[in-house]
């Protein structure tokens, strides 16, 4: 069992990665001072600011697409968001990728362009959405999405720093949201296998990385295309039955000692 406990200890770590340093970066701001916060959202404010000006047809264009896309999906499930607002694995899981987008901006999300991710304005949260090579995607190309947990080409890595443990975060950002069909909870990590109404399957890693929680996020699809694979540099499995068990030491809904 002390093996397996390496492994997930270290396949969290693994899936942090070091894609993620600018939003680790930046949540773990919210134990900073007011100061420093602020300072922080000028800067990501200025960034945004200055990405690109859009014709007055294109802003026209983008805004009734904006608000015909709000009203058709004006009602988030409860599940899309955890208790303090944020994005869950429900929300990157079951949602498409532009009501993904709608919802993170609605919960006071923005994009930043210099770190191509959503991060939340007060710096306690980001979602990242990354390609097979671990490339992350910009949000034209996150729009264009489907649902999250049926999509091959891409994981999601959700980074948090609302909770004190990541036994908390998993339960708050994972199994208070979807249907949990096993996990394994270790100190410092966490994976899980979960199913959404859709009926998709995805795996859940759960770690701790520079004082924040990363969550990442690789559906079924994924899995059997190498994605999990891929982000942890072992041969895990493309399976969500094998990856499991290569992970944990066990089959799934096995009775562990």
């Amino acid at each position: 069992m002390e093996d397996n406990r390496l492994t997930i200890a270290w396949l969290a770590r693994a899936c942090s990665g070091a894609v993620l340093a600018g939003a680790l970066a930046l949540v773990t701001l919210s134990g900073c001072s007011a100061s420093q916060q602020q300072a922080a959202q000028d800067v990501e404010g200025t960034a945004a600011q200055t990405q690109s000006e859009p014709s007055q047809d294109d802003a026209g264009a983008a805004e009734d697409e904006a608000l015909q896309d709000e009203a058709s999906f004006a009602n988030w499930p409860d599940e899309a968001v955890d208790r303090h607002d944020d994005a869950s694995a429900y929300a990157v899981a079951e949602l498409k990728g532009w009501q993904l987008e709608t919802l993170l901006q609605q919960q006071k999300y923005a994009w930043s362009e210099r770190n191509q991710m959503w991060i939340k304005e007060d710096g306690s949260a980001a979602v990242v959405v990354c390609d097979a090579q671990g490339e992350t995607l910009s949000d034209d190309d996150i729009a264009k999405l489907g649902e999250g947990a049926a999509e091959p080409g891409v994981s999601y890595r959700i980074v948090t720093s609302e909770y004190s443990s990541v036994k908390r975060a998993f339960k708050g950002l994972v199994s208070d949201v979807l249907a949990c069909d096993d996990s394994e909870l270790i100190d410092d990590a966490a994976v899980g296998v979960c199913t959404g109404p859709s009926g998709r399957r995805c795996i859940v890693i759960v770690g701790e990385s520079n004082d924040a929680i990363v969550a990442t996020v690789v559906g079924e699809e994924a899995v059997k295309a190498g994605l999990l694979e891929t982000i942890t540099g072992k041969p895990v499995g493309t399976s969500i039955e094998s990856a499991f068990e290569t992970m944990c030491g066990r089959a799934i809904g096995s009775v562990t000692n």
